[in-house]
């Protein structure tokens, strides 16, 4: 996009567009072009010789920036008459020297430089100086009757400065202005150097009244989805200085900046930028919805601004879950119950839930309901840590947004009285909910002929509320009940079952209520 290409010179940092819905301008601003010592290049200055045979002009740069105390061509851009020959008339009109000329789209409104201006005895008709495009002298030096044809603006090491101008251009250096009766400048007397001028040094001040015009945006931030990581976004860019700079930001984070080289000793001192690609870290941005600020900069300062459609950053996914609790369904119980809140806002919709357990290592992370509440299996008694971590519809999520709580699985209870003991062999629960009606079933081991204890229990807060307790004789190895459901229990978000007998390892399960079946 720049000359060496706008995709190798980004500076990811801690927003180049067309003119769209959202854009926005800001014009009017100034930039300087310099030329000549104590450079050796004219710049923008172009020589300018009308009569060869009388007139010329030299590029001497290279000198100290103010020039020289005497004067003198040398460090200088100079322009002085050549006339040699006797007969060598020099028409009116005529002038050698340099100019330059604002570039389309922008006017010279200041200028400042060192001179040495002279006119020796001669006729009035040379005038020496600095020359707006329309003629008009800013500073000038001319002979006349009164001092005897002769003018000096010396070199005082002190800058001649003009500001408030509006000119497409400048001239320096000599011009035949004949005066009235007379015909020609010199009248074919032969002379040498009667009329010089020097410019040692000079700054121009351009101002423009355009931003830039980008066109061509392209790619995914401009496709109003779901973004992550390091995006292209393709564009154009030109403006009558060039382009300074590109940025994107969100008001805030600077997502990609890039600062095109650009030369001030031309007056179009920065590139244009062809189609080409910035890359942009969405990573700079926080997660969610956003509009980002794309802006392009042109040499004045002047900024063009647009901002994308609405997208999604998503590159980290839903923040940690809120109040994870995990609790046992009491002593010979594996199972561990989890209860969580969603985070607010994640970027997208929450569509899974890993957990694992944790002591001195931690098991693979297993799937458990999105819902809110869910269960893992303790490898045992013991203190562990649980962790719990969500994934959106976008696929991202994972450990590094972890939630984490404690939680402690009783030892088994003595072999005869229900719980872990070595011997025991476990109970197993299933339900069937049909509106108010909670069937619970309980496969009971072989053997086994004594009642089995159903608890229907409600979490609150922290606490467990017994519900309803049954005790069920089983029949051909299977306990049955059937709890209808009060409105509170109907209302509430999940129900623990818990089932247990004398013989045999207790366990419990969870009823997700309200919708989420």
């Amino acid at each position: 996009m720049s000359k060496a290409g706008v995709a190798c010179c980004i500076i990811v940092v801690a927003a180049v567009m067309v003119f769209a819905a959202k854009g926005t301008v800001a014009w009017a601003g100034s930039y300087t072009v310099s030329a000549c010592s104590p450079f050796t290049t004219a710049g923008p200055w172009s020589e300018v010789d009308t009569f060869a045979a009388g007139l010329t002009a030299g590029n001497m740069c290279g000198g100290p920036e103010v020039g020289p105390l005497g004067g003198g061509n040398g460090g200088a851009l100079d322009a002085e008459d050549n006339t040699e020959n006797a007969g060598t008339d020099i028409p009116n009109g005529a002038r050698a020297g340099w100019s330059v000329t604002a570039p389309a789209g922008t006017v010279v409104t200041g200028v400042s430089y060192y001179r040495d201006l002279e006119i020796t005895p001669t006729s009035d008709d040379f005038v020496v100086g600095l020359f707006e495009a329309d003629g008009a002298g800013l500073e000038t030096c001319q002979g006349t009757f009164q001092n005897g044809y002769t003018c000096s603006v010396p070199n005082n090491q002190a800058p001649a400065s003009f500001s408030g101008l509006s000119t497409s251009g400048l001239f320096f250096g000599v011009e035949c202005q004949l005066q009235p009766s007379e015909e020609h400048c010199l009248s074919g007397s032969p002379g040498h150097h009667l009329a010089t001028a020097d410019m040692y040094s000079v700054t121009v001040t351009l101002t423009e009244d355009s931003s830039p015009v980008v066109s061509s945006e392209a790619g995914p931030l401009w496709g109003a989805g779901v973004v992550s990581g390091t995006v292209p976004l393709g564009f154009q860019a030109s403006d009558p200085s060039g382009i300074e700079g590109v940025e994107v930001h969100d008001g805030g984070a600077l997502g990609a900046s890039v600062q095109e080289s650009c030369d001030f000793t031309e007056t179009v001192p920065c590139p244009q930028l062809e189609p080409g690609q910035l890359e942009v870290e969405t990573t700079r941005f926080p997660d969610g919805h956003a509009e980002l600020s794309l802006v392009v900069t042109d040499a004045a300062g002047n900024t063009t601004v647009v901002t994308t459609p609405p997208l999604v950053i998503d590159n980290n996914g839903p923040a940690a879950p809120a109040s994870l609790t995990a609790s046992t369904a009491g002593a010979g119980s594996d199972v561990v119950d989890l209860a969580w809140s969603d985070p607010v806002n994640p970027p997208e919709p929450v569509v899974g839930a890993f957990a694992q357990i944790c002591q001195a290592t931690c098991a693979p992370a297993v799937a458990v309901s999105p819902a809110g509440a869910g269960q893992l299996s303790a490898p045992g008694p013991g203190s562990y840590t649980v962790r719990l971590w969500l994934v959106d519809s976008a696929g991202k999520g994972g450990p590094q947004n972890a939630a984490t709580t404690a939680v402690t699985v009783p030892a088994a209870t003595p072999a005869g009285k229900g719980g872990e003991g070595p011997n025991l062999r476990p109970l197993r629960i299933s339900e069937h909910l049909h509106a108010a009606r909670l069937t619970v079933s309980v496969d009971v081991p072989a053997g086994e002929h004594g009642p089995v204890s159903i608890h229907l229990d409600l979490p609150d807060g922290k606490r467990i509320v017994l519900a309803a307790r049954r005790e069920v004789p089983p029949s051909r190895g299977v306990a049955r009940t059937v709890f209808v459901l009060s409105s509170r229990l109907r209302r509430a978000p999940r129900l623990l079952v818990q089932a247990s007998a004398a013989g045999a390892r207790s366990t419990r399960l969870t009823v997700t209520l309200r919708g989420a079946r």
